[in-house]
């Protein structure tokens, strides 16, 4: 099992390298994301939050009633649907913290295989949320990111203002952005 990278390191905030090796240090590093995944805990995993800048996300979200593991190499979204939905999301690399994020409902993605042969992947709900979030990861972007992008986080603050529990996880929110803000206007 890998040590999973925390926000705040360099590796998860910048676009990773595409794959252009497909050979056995390819698998071995896929069955690494695997096990450390699933000791984890988590529904997924990009090579970057295991300190690997490589385009490689591995995702089960089996675990959780729905049908869906896939190894995506290279993944691309081709289309989307106009319909979003919005969920709480967490993260392996930001422990403790669940945010809102609005996802597109269903996706289509073009993804290689081990071997380097591209195929179609098209998902839904929960499935098509796993995967927007680990290509998230692969191009440098957190949940968190996403998450100050689509609200007015100080109105909330203004209007939960007498919610302590609400308050310090926004707060908390805040610091963490504003650490990912400073690694990426270096």
């Amino acid at each position: 099992m890998k040590e999973i990278v925390i926000y705040g390191n360099e590796v998860l905030h910048i676009p990773t390298k595409e794959v252009k090796e497909f050979n056995g240090e390819l698998k071995n590093l896929i069955d690494e994301m695997y096990e450390t995944m699933y000791k984890s805990n988590g529904v997924g995993l990009a090579a970057n939050q295991i300190g690997v800048p490589l385009k490689v996300a591995v995702i089960d979200v089996a675990p959780a009633g729905h049908e869906g593991k896939v190894t995506l190499i290279n993944p691309k979204i081709k289309s989307h649907s106009k319909k979003f939905i919005l969920d709480d999301e967490g993260c392996l690399s930001v422990p403790g913290l669940y945010l809102p994020v609005l996802r597109y409902q269903s996706i289509s993605v073009e993804y290689q295989d081990l071997e380097g042969k591209k195929h179609i992947i098209n998902a839904e709900g929960y499935f098509a949320k796993a995967i927007q979030h680990e290509i998230d990861h692969l191009e440098g972007i957190l949940f968190v990111e996403r998450f100050f992008e689509h609200f007015d986080v100080e109105k909330i603050l203004e209007d939960n203002k007498d919610n302590e529990e609400a308050v310090k996880i926004i707060e908390t929110a805040k610091e963490i952005y504003d650490k990912i803000r400073k690694i990426k206007n270096k």
